[in-house]
């Protein structure tokens, strides 16, 4: 019934406070048509199931965790005229005794009754604020006042967040309320050039993104709002490009505790994103976070084979990260004729390793001899390796009289003495990378069918 948590579903927000030693939360609902309820956490922007509640009377139910549970925005799922409804609360340790009752569960913010928690009426109110509000906004009339009557409630809303987080400083509901208010950027109005007002508003607002945000406090790993807010600085305010990801991450980062779980769960979860990301390129922000913190032991949580083998795996990228030199090395063709790839005399240089008995080579041959046949007049050219060793020598070259790909330059390295399988990272074929006249890396790892497309940018893109 509640196969997904997070999508499609009606979110309500209430507050929750329990005593540390004991973690019990006394819920009751006007219903008892509930036979139970899923009582779940978040952990950055997912909801994870915690348990199963029964009832313990008529519409009661009891939350008990044996362990202390941390801090942050809980959830309760339940089935209403058929569909799914999660009440979402807030988890906060600082009272002794903590209740809630719903006398309407098809309205359950419009009435709540809380008991034992001062914190978790003020929240309430909020969250009853901001649906009054959003409810005002629906009304403006479509005219040339409504942008101006938004600014204006906008504007309200605002102050009301500022004074909120004031008024109740160092809870956690001020604590997530903060990381999801906007910073105020000033207009610069001193700069007469529209442009550089423009920008020097739009570095401020990077620059004190996370004014409002305890960047050290661990109750904000299991609120959705951090990962948002962090989510917003990446999307909108730092370039796609690995190096400016690269110091995007380091603000973050460097903000948090090192000791903290927070650090930890954000620096595990941007590891996993970047090394599984397809975007080509991004390997750089792979091997930025292996060297820069699990390589100097910020990673703490994990054993040291784990450990090396992060490490490993990114000096193994290392040495054909796009924009670097790309590795030297020594082949030889047919002949026996030793080409090498520094001399290798080429506007644009095709690097491509195959195998005859890859079967995806076969399948991207074709696509390949249309490429080379469409751009070698451009100045491209193509240097095949095939990865076998001497023993399968011949297997090579059958292979390229069989496919017809003796129009360009094909070789090996019959012992290995380059070493161009651990320099290039070459684990399958076919693999593929694009070098300028200076050999240096401009793309890599890049699909037969795209080649095309990427050629023609190359080539229409001003030099310098």
């Amino acid at each position: 019934m509640f196969k997904n948590l997070l999508f499609g579903l009606l979110f309500i927000s209430v507050i929750a406070q329990a005593k540390a030693q004991e973690n019990s939360i006394q819920i009751k609902l006007n219903t008892d048509t509930l036979k139970e309820v899923l009582f779940a956490r978040y952990l950055l922007d997912k909801l994870y199931v915690v348990d199963t509640l029964t009832k313990t009377g008529t519409g009661e139910f009891l939350i008990e965790q044996k362990d202390t549970l941390p801090e942050g925005i809980y959830a309760l799922a339940f089935n209403v005229d058929g569909g799914n409804s999660i009440l979402q609360f807030c988890l906060d340790n600082s009272v002794s005794n903590y209740a809630f009752e719903i006398k309407d569960i098809k309205d359950p913010q419009g009435n709540l009754i809380v008991k034992g928690s001062p914190a978790a009426s003020a929240l309430n109110d909020y969250m009853l604020y901001l649906k009054e509000r959003s409810t005002e906004a629906s009304t403006f009339p479509e005219d040339e006042k409504k942008a101006e009557k938004l600014a204006a409630l906008t504007e309200r809303v605002n102050a009301y967040q500022k004074e909120f987080v004031e008024q109740h400083k160092g809870t956690l509901p001020a604590a997530f309320v903060g990381a999801s208010m906007p910073i105020d950027i000033p207009e610069f109005s001193e700069i007469e050039d529209q442009n550089e007002r423009n920008i020097a508003r739009w570095w401020y607002s990077k620059e004190h993104f996370f004014d409002y945000v305890d960047l050290q406090d661990d109750r904000l790993l299991y609120t959705p709002f951090l990962f948002n807010k962090i989510n917003e600085y990446f999307d909108k305010l730092t370039s796609p490009a690995p190096d400016s990801i690269n110091k995007s991450l380091k603000v973050v980062l460097d903000q948090m505790d090192p000791k903290s779980d927070l650090f930890r769960a954000y620096l595990s979860n941007f590891l996993t994103k970047y090394a599984t990301s397809k975007i080509i390129g991004y390997d750089e922000i792979y091997v930025f976070l292996a060297d820069e913190y699990y390589a100097k032991d910020f990673a703490y949580w994990i054993d040291e084979e784990k450990k090396a083998k992060i490490v490993d795996e990114a000096n193994k990228i290392k040495p054909t990260l796009i924009g670097k030199i790309a590795p030297d090395i020594t082949l030889q063709n047919k002949a026996g004729e030793q080409i090498r790839l520094h001399e290798f005399e080429s506007k644009y240089t095709v690097l491509l390793f195959w195998a005859p008995d890859c079967g995806h080579c076969k399948k991207s041959m074709p696509d390949i001899i249309e490429f080379y046949n469409k751009y070698k007049d451009q100045g491209v050219e193509i240097l095949g390796i095939c990865t076998k060793f001497h023993n399968d020598a011949e297997k090579c070259w059958d292979f390229v009289e069989e496919k017809g790909i003796n129009i360009w330059e094909n070789t090996m390295d019959p012992y290995h003495r380059s070493r161009y399988k651990i320099l290039y990272n070459i684990n399958s074929t076919p693999q593929i990378f694009i070098l300028d006249e200076k050999k240096e890396i401009l793309l890599k790892r890049i699909a037969s069918e795209q080649l095309d497309e990427v050629m023609q940018n190359l080539l229409e893109t001003p030099e310098g």
